[in-house]
């Protein structure tokens, strides 16, 4: 999609890019960017990429609490290898100002194994990697992080354990107030928005709070689907789920990012990109 396309309109309030230039309003002036699972954002330039990802030999492309279920389990656009569909992004984002970059692994069970994957790939690009979980202090490694990316995996298991480090408020002060650049992969991704109450994660663990960093004025929900007509599936689609989020009170709006949409937020400008669009639902 051009800069300033349309999302996609239907009758479960979906509205034009215009609508989400006034939801980024209602905050303080940020930017985000987004294609299929990161979310990178600054005082300046907040941007949320959402990842598209496969799951290598373990399977098929599926939902997101399928994304990286392994440490070789990539985030991917089907057909090319870990974040190389993004990679020029990457550099155009973090630039030769930030050298080193504090990954947080805390979405997978093998973080030993998640870093080493991140690290590889980021050290291709002329980037070094710190991972929170190897620090003595994880609070200090965020308070002297140049950028800071955050990896998929499940919602719940990242956001109880941002909470147990004392992460949410840190990093919140960091990216909003000290402008330094965030990314964010699947998981990583919703915790940067108010909630994750529209991730698509099983709860296998319980954090204190679904209140997450709350980087931008609104919810996402990552890797998308749309209804198949031809599908024999009898249970709940993404969007039945949505609208019965939008039944309770004081919910949030919802972008719902398809697999290959981008969204680009630069203060209160909002430019729909990529080559699939998404759905915006509001209460």
């Amino acid at each position: 999609n051009n800069a300033g396309s349309r999302l996609q309109r239907s009758r479960f309030s979906e509205q034009r890019v215009d609508s989400l230039n006034e939801l980024v309003s209602r905050k303080r002036a940020v930017s985000v960017w987004s294609c299929a699972g990161e979310f990178r954002c600054s005082q300046t330039q907040l941007q949320f990429l959402r990842l598209f990802r496969f799951l290598s030999s373990s399977g098929s492309s599926g939902s997101q609490n399928e994304e990286e279920a392994s440490a070789g389990v990539q985030s991917t656009l089907h057909g090319g290898g870990y974040l190389e569909h993004c990679q020029q992004q990457i550099k155009d984002f973090f630039g030769q100002q930030v050298k080193r970059i504090l990954f947080v692994p805390y979405a997978l069970h093998d973080r030993d194994a998640y870093t080493k994957t991140a690290r590889d790939k980021l050290q291709t690009l002329g980037y070094e990697v710190d991972s929170v979980h190897e620090a003595a202090d994880a609070v200090e490694a965020v308070r002297k992080a140049e950028g800071i990316f955050i990896g998929g995996g499940n919602t719940f298991r990242l956001l109880k354990t941002l909470y147990d480090n004392n992460l949410v408020t840190e990093i919140r002060k960091r990216v909003l107030q000290d402008g330094v650049p965030y990314m964010g992969s699947s998981a990583g991704s919703n915790v940067a928005t108010i909630s994750i109450n529209t991730t698509n994660d099983m709860p296998i663990v319980y954090p204190p709070s679904f209140s997450a960093i709350g980087l931008v004025p609104f919810n996402i929900n990552p890797h998308y689907l749309d209804t198949d007509p031809n599908s024999r599936h009898m249970g709940e689609t993404r969007e039945q789920r949505i609208v019965q989020y939008h039944e309770e009170p004081d919910t949030p709006s919802v972008l719902g990012l398809r697999e290959g949409s981008m969204l680009l937020v630069e203060g209160n400008k909002a430019t729909l990109l990529g080559s699939t669009r998404a759905r915006l639902f509001q209460r």
